[in-house]
């Protein structure tokens, strides 16, 4: 009989040499040791020497890798409250904490597919890329790889102020629509009634975009709008372009869709202005202001018009006209002529070094000429930046830009009429130290 710390346990015989015994779960419970002999019965028989059998902790059990598959929202504005991030993957442990740049965050485990982490007023507090991680916790704990969460500033609401043109005559060819306001931001649209149209960014003040001959086919009014992207942004209050019918006396008469480009600097030298419509025909002149100007006939949609340096010499509105050879007059169009935009100056830039690899920042850039159009190029990639006022803006420089070592050229560049291109400077990205 074979017997645990004095206790009888069930017994087989198998041979002289070999017996096995059924062990109760509670003999091995806890870690420790437990004795072992035999016993044989009378007659004769008696108790073996007794070994030790070792109860050991059990083998740590390695938690499953956790994956992150993507996020929501991917980009919150800098400033926010609270926001409820949804992080979606596989192998989330009911467990699973979510790590915001290496520091724990409040998480609620929804399902293995699904966790609900919450970010603070202080992780949002500046733009830049937050690392998002989730981690399995236990003796062998499990880190997914990181994701990252865009902390932008926000995007203004855009409002507009005018179109041009802002009246067209049905049956008209495709022309470029010049919408100018506010808040405008690379990457804000210009809706044509609900549809989103392919826009050209130009400035913080103007944008354009293509209006087709069937937006113009009927009478009636279309409404233009324009939208900027979260975070913050938003839809701008709507402009009508107002479309008439032909008069049955002027279908012959030409008309002025757009006048690229429209509006100038005062004290632009001469130039060529695009007069873009229709019914142009070879021998159309061009009126500046009731003055003519000579013209090219470029096709029946373009003539090109020889603008003087006087036309523009000082801030105005010039009325432009196009008259054909048979007197047949259009309706009158304006160029602005605006004050020249000043060209940007750098004098220096916060940080001038960064460690590669360190993460996001925000780059400050002190100088002189700056505007609220003004675009931050970094390596000849144009940015929209925060503009602090006329001798600072700042923006938010991503991880990926700095991975490596190396050299980022900056520069500032205002929008036209006038401004132009800064001076250069450099960011130095260096190997981290220490290392």
């Amino acid at each position: 009989m074979v017997r645990v710390n004095g206790s009888s346990r069930s017994t087989t015989f198998r041979s002289s040499s070999r017996l096995e015994a059924s062990l109760f779960s509670s003999d091995v419970a806890n870690p420790g040791v437990i004795n072992i002999t035999v016993r044989t019965p009378a007659p004769g028989g008696g108790n073996s020497n007794s070994v030790a059998l070792a109860i050991g902790d059990p083998a740590p059990v390695s938690a499953p890798t956790p994956f992150i598959n993507d996020i929501n929202p991917r980009v919150v504005a800098t400033g926010s409250a609270l926001v409820n991030l949804t992080i979606s993957g596989f192998n989330f442990e009911a467990n699973a904490v979510a790590l915001v740049n290496g520091w724990l965050r409040p998480t609620t485990f929804v399902n293995s597919s699904r966790l609900i982490v919450l970010i603070l007023a202080s992780d949002l507090a500046q733009p830049g890329l937050l690392k998002i991680r989730v981690a399995n916790p236990g003796p062998e704990a499990a880190t997914s790889s990181e994701i990252t969460l865009d902390v932008r500033n926000p995007n203004p609401i855009p409002r507009i102020a005018s179109i041009n043109p802002e009246t067209v005559i049905t049956g008209g060819p495709d022309f470029t629509l010049t919408v100018i306001g506010t808040g405008f931001v690379n990457g804000s649209t210009v809706y044509v009634g609900q549809a989103s149209r392919a826009t050209t960014f130009v400035s913080g003040a103007e944008l354009r975009t293509r209006i087709t001959s069937q937006d113009i086919a009927r009478e009636g009014t279309i409404s233009i709008t324009a939208q900027n992207a979260a975070p913050g942004g938003g839809i701008s209050k709507p402009v009508s372009l107002v479309i008439n019918g032909p008069n049955p006396l002027s279908l012959s008469a030409p008309r002025i869709a757009s006048l690229p480009p429209n509006p100038v600097a005062e004290g632009s030298a001469p130039f060529k202005l695009t007069v873009e419509g229709f019914n142009f025909v070879n021998g159309s002149v061009v009126l500046v202001n009731g003055n003519r100007r000579a013209a090219t006939f470029v096709g029946e949609g373009k003539l090109a018009a020889q603008i003087l340096a006087s036309d523009v010499a000082r801030i105005a509105s010039l009325n432009v006209q196009v008259v054909n050879p048979d007197g047949m007059s259009s309706i009158g169009r304006t160029l602005e002529v605006k004050k020249r935009n000043p060209i940007p100056r750098i004098a220096s830039i916060t940080p001038e070094t960064v460690n590669a690899g360190s993460g996001s920042f925000t780059l400050i850039v002190s100088g002189s000429n700056f505007l609220t159009g003004s675009l931050v190029r970094v390596n000849r990639q144009n940015r929209t930046p925060t503009f602090i006022g006329g001798g600072e803006l700042r923006l938010s420089v991503s991880s990926g830009d700095i991975a490596s070592e190396g050299t980022i050229s900056i520069a500032v560049v205002n929008p036209a009429p006038g401004g132009g291109t800064s001076n250069t400077v450099i960011l130095t990205v260096v190997a981290p130290t220490g290392l």
